[in-house]
This record gives C-alpha cells, sequence and structure tokens, in this order.
C-alpha cells in the first residue's frame, strides 16, 4: 500500500491556528481599547461635572451663571480630545433648575463598535453612556427624615434622638 503525500499538513494547520490566534489577539486588544476610551469619556464627564458644580462667574444672575457653567464643562469635556478615536460624544448639561433631574452634573452618549468582527459582534454599533453627577448624597434632613419614616414615626421633630446614619445615609 502506497502511503499518502501529507507535504504541506504541517504549513496548513500553522496557519489556520495562527490566523486563530491572531484574530483572539485582535479581539482582546479591540474590547481593550473599547475600555480604555470608556474609562476616558467617564473621567471627562466626572471633570465636566466637577467644572459645572463649581464654576463661579461672579454674577447674581442664576440663568447667566448657568449658562457660563455649562459652557465651561463642555470645554473642560472637549480638552480630552476624543474625537482622535473617531468618537463624537452628544453632551449634555443637567441641572436641577431645568426641572428634569435631582442632580447636577453632565452626560455624555456616544457610540462605537463593540468590535471589528461582524461574527462575534455583529457589525453594529454600541451606544455608550457616561454621567457625571456629582452631589448624590442626601442631605441631613433627608437622612434625618428617611430615618423617621423606616423607624414609622409620621412626625419627625429635631427633639426626637435619631442617629442619622441609621439607615446607611
Amino acid at each position: 500500500m502506497v502511503g499518502k503525500n501529507e507535504k504541506g499538513q504541517s504549513t496548513i494547520e500553522f496557519i489556520l491556528t495562527f490566523s486563530f490566534a491572531i484574530g483572539i489577539s485582535f479581539l482582546f486588544i479591540s474590547q481593550t481599547l473599547n475600555l480604555t476610551i470608556g474609562f476616558l469619556v467617564h473621567y471627562g464627564t466626572y471633570m465636566g461635572g466637577r467644572t459645572f458644580l463649581t464654576h463661579d462667574n461672579s454674577s447674581n444672575e442664576l440663568s447667566s451663571v448657568l449658562a457660563t457653567a455649562g459652557n465651561a464643562a463642555k470645554e473642560s469635556f472637549a480638552r480630552y480630545g476624543l474625537t482622535r478615536f473617531d468618537i463624537k460624544p452628544v453632551v449634555e448639561v443637567i441641572s436641577p433648575e431645568q426641572g428634569t433631574s435631582l442632580f447636577s452634573g453632565i452626560t455624555a452618549q456616544y457610540q462605537r463598535l463593540l468590535t471589528p468582527y461582524k461574527m462575534v459582534g455583529g457589525g453594529k454599533k454600541a451606544t455608550y453612556h457616561s454621567e457625571g453627577f456629582l452631589g448624590k448624597e442626601p442631605t441631613r434632613n433627608q437622612c434625618f427624615q428617611l430615618t423617621c419614616t423606616a423607624m414609622g414615626l409620621s412626625a419627625c421633630t429635631e427633639a426626637k434622638d435619631i442617629t442619622l446614619f441609621d439607615n446607611g445615609c
């Protein structure tokens, strides 16, 4: 019986294995870039929210203060140069005076491919959202009222002996 000619068998196996290993490496790199860009966007929203809350333009008019603080927050976010990663985030400034939220800060939303491979991620863009709200902690009075409510008390007064940290405030 004559043996089969197996010339090139190891070359084909090497090419298949090598291409699979390279594909997994590129998938890992793309996921790492998505995470890194996400961290950068989140840090930018944090700094923009911080700028918004601490900005002072020495004006007594609230609308003027909010307008300049909002512009300063957007400029602070733009300093991180996210356009070099081919993303164009939509930045929105949110303040309690608008009546849409209890919190103050900025939000950023952008889209990016989940992976470069259509087989793995479907070739569709994922929508990422980041919030930079600061001052989310409740006030002392809110903690006092929440503690009284949790204890089943209907009327809370300053005369009650309540530790404000009973409910994790």
